[in-house]
């Protein structure tokens, strides 16, 4: 069915070039082609379909990458692609970071997954807003992705403060309000040590510290 108006579509375009440096305009036009804009009717963690008449949420979030700001939308809607078999690699990247801001948690899980491999920067600002969700069971990767690029994640904090100090409060009180029951002492929480060993490695002057 073909439910949205052209309009709300080329918003969905231009947000989503948006949220990502410029000089991959031509790889996310790419994979905007194939997401499914053209239905509305939406599958949820439960199995529940709903009707969704926005695709993309409008709040964004805005972080500095290199000499740009670009602009990440919290949430999206539209379901998964099926045939990503034409995409190059780098297009895939997108693909998956794109679909780690979707609404269902177990989606956001299996495309940052298939992120842990790579290293190049402007992947690390998707990390770091997961990191500021509630779902515990992303951080294990989030911190394998730290391990593995240490140097990047401290360029972007740096570049970012206001937004990692607010990331981590998220997270912290995400702990507080949900995860409370399963890891009662914050100190031995995941979410706390990863903030700790970021804070230790900023804080440090060696240079193997990175």
């Amino acid at each position: 069915m073909e439910y949205f108006e052209k309009s709300s579509i080329t918003d969905y375009r231009t947000r989503l070039l948006n949220s990502f440096p410029k000089e991959l305009e031509i790889d996310v036009e790419n994979v905007i082609k194939i997401l499914p804009f053209d239905k509305n009717i939406v599958m949820g963690s439960n199995g529940i379909n709903y009707i969704k008449n926005d695709l993309i949420n409008d709040e964004n979030i805005n972080v500095a990458v290199n000499d740009e700001i670009i602009n990440i939308p919290y949430r999206i809607y539209f379901n998964k692609v099926e045939d990503i078999g034409r995409l190059t690699k780098i297009q895939k990247t997108i693909l998956n970071c794109i679909y780690s801001r979707h609404f269902n948690g177990y989606i956001r899980q299996e495309n940052v997954e298939k992120l842990i491999t790579e290293s190049n920067y402007w992947v690390i600002p998707y990390f770091v807003q997961l990191f500021g969700e509630y779902i515990p069971e992303i951080y294990p990767i989030i911190d394998k992705h730290i391990d593995r690029n240490v140097s990047s994640y401290l360029k972007f904090i740096n570049q970012n403060k206001k937004y990692w100090e607010m990331t981590t409060q998220r997270m912290t009180s995400y702990w507080s309000e949900f995860n409370r029951g399963k890891c009662y002492y914050y100190r031995k929480y995941i979410g706390k040590k990863i903030i700790g060993k970021m804070n230790r490695i900023r804080n440090c002057r060696h240079p193997n510290c990175t």
